[in-house]
């Protein structure tokens, strides 16, 4: 009777253990070990092994599928492209500027009157005296220069010394320091044409030497200047197009760096 006394009084002790051990256990933590009887239902042969414990349950875990975030190497690209189009448009918006600037310069253009920039003055050649070297619907560029400084080989440009509302680029093939005792002057000659020119050129009438040709661009320059409203509706329809597309492009690299921000 003792040891079933003494028995009791430890099993009491072990349930109040259990019950403690219950308490402190914090969540997620294993549940406590269950026993399948009490030892006053126990016959004494049974008494060695009531205590054993249950299996314990296992608990399920939820599997949440995480969102997908995009790849880092898709947001670079995304990225790049954004790049891209504003590159484009910055570049179409200085050359647009450049063209309409030369066209301002053509529409001032007029006979001997043309238009200068920090010495500088566009032409446009319409003749082909000059067409191996200058073609003919090209877009020279003459420099206001010292007529001291200029020597045999430079094309220059000039005002026409018989008819004085037009101006000439012919390239220089002799000088002479005092013509006439007028001073310098230039004797000038088209390159493709077989004579030099008939009269000299002085030093009052050079405009200026040839420092660029742009072959062609005069063409497409004074078309635009006959076609001017078409061809700024023309190219505010690109510069909205490239808009769309630049800002469609940043709003989608904003949501996927927003994805990865959040995954």
């Amino acid at each position: 009777m003792r040891d079933y006394d003494k028995l009791d009084r430890l099993m009491d002790e072990f349930i109040r253990q259990s019950e403690l051990k219950k308490e402190q256990l914090t969540e997620g933590a294993e549940e406590p070990l269950k026993f399948d009887a009490s030892p006053q239902d126990l016959s004494k042969s049974q008494k060695k092994s009531w205590w054993q414990p249950m299996k314990r349950s296992k608990k399920v875990k939820s599997k949440v599928e995480p969102q997908i975030a995009p790849s880092s190497k898709e947001t670079t690209e995304v990225g790049r492209g954004v790049k891209a189009v504003k590159a484009i448009t910055n570049l179409m918006f200085y050359v647009f500027l450049a063209m309409v600037l030369m066209v301002v310069a053509f529409s001032m253009q007029d006979g001997s009157r043309y238009a200068s920039a920090m010495g500088y003055s566009p032409f446009y050649v319409e003749t082909a005296s000059m067409n191996s070297v200058i073609p003919r619907g090209s877009l020279i560029i003459s420099k206001q220069v010292d007529a001291e400084s200029l020597v045999v080989g430079d094309d220059i440009t000039f005002y026409d010394g018989v008819n004085t509302q037009s101006m000439i680029t012919h390239r220089i093939i002799k000088i002479h320091p005092n013509f006439e005792n007028k001073g310098l002057a230039f004797e000038t000659k088209g390159v493709d044409n077989k004579d030099p020119d008939l009269e000299k050129v002085h030093a009052k009438e050079v405009a200026g030497k040839v420092v660029v040709v742009l072959p062609s661009v005069g063409i497409y320059l004074s078309y635009v200047k006959d076609n001017l409203v078409m061809v700024m509706v023309f190219v505010g329809l690109i510069f909205a197009t490239l808009h769309t597309t630049s800002v469609y492009l940043r709003e989608r690299q904003n949501e996927k760096q927003q994805l990865i921000l959040e995954k």
